[in-house]
């Protein structure tokens, strides 16, 4: 009996003939998504993962390696956009030629640490970022910018090329539906579940942990935190859905 073999589609190929019917903003951003494994490997490999600047500046060269694809030259799609990729390396060197942080973001830096050491001394625990806003009489989103402050600025940073926002999404002027659910999801939890959705998904600027390190500082066991954090992705979808659903 004969084999055949099928080819299978895969989501970035689907994205990508999708795109090619209906190049609009949003397709595009969509086989942008697909290739965030590869955009993330590179990022990885100059020692840029999460960096806002940089990460913007690596998507909006994957959707241009995306406009320029030709299959017909016989390379993949991905290994196109890696190869575009590597001039990404010298954005990061030009990234990190730093300038000095004000004194007065130094400044704010080192009292919003205070006070959240002066919450861990009297409470026992870490604070979640709800808590610490109560505690160091500062907004939420105020200490979110205080967080984006690295220790350094790089000159795109201070040129102001999107400092004050997350990674630019090539072209894609949607409303940010997830952002927008995530500060439903966040402000919906008790403290203890916030402080979870925090490492868990990197909100408020938090430095994302493994769930055996959430366990470890929370004195929790490990599946208490995978089921806490599998209801709060639940929810994050279902507003997520409703919210695109008024567009």
């Amino acid at each position: 009996m004969l084999e055949t073999d099928v080819k299978q589609t895969s989501p970035l190929d689907s994205a990508y003939e999708s795109w090619k019917v209906d190049p609009s903003p949003g397709a595009l951003n969509s086989v942008v998504r697909e290739l965030n494994p590869t955009i993330d490997f590179t990022l990885i490999g100059l020692g840029a993962k999460g960096d806002p600047v940089l990460t913007g500046e690596a998507r909006l060269v994957a959707a241009s390696a995306v406009r320029k694809f030709d299959p017909e030259r016989g390379a993949g799609l991905k290994t196109h956009v890696s190869n575009q990729l590597k001039q990404m390396h010298r954005k990061a060197r030009q990234n990190r030629t730093s300038l000095r942080v004000p004194e007065r973001h130094t400044f704010e830096q080192h009292a919003l640490w205070r006070a959240e050491q002066d919450f861990i001394e009297k409470k026992g625990r870490e604070p979640s970022l709800a808590e610490l806003g109560d505690w160091a009489a500062r907004s939420v989103e105020h200490i979110k910018k205080i967080r984006r402050i690295p220790k350094t600025l790089s000159q795109s940073q201070s040129a102001g090329s999107d400092s004050e926002g997350g990674p630019r999404e090539p072209g894609d002027d949607r409303p940010d539906y997830l952002n927008e659910s995530m500060d439903y999801v966040y402000y919906s939890l008790p403290p203890k579940d916030q402080k979870i959705f925090e490492y868990m998904t990197g909100y408020g600027e938090t430095a994302q942990l493994a769930p055996v390190e959430i366990a470890k500082r929370m004195g929790v066991s490990q599946s208490h935190i995978s089921r806490r954090f599998a209801a709060m992705m639940n929810q994050l979808h279902d507003i997520d859905l409703q919210l695109q659903r008024t567009q």
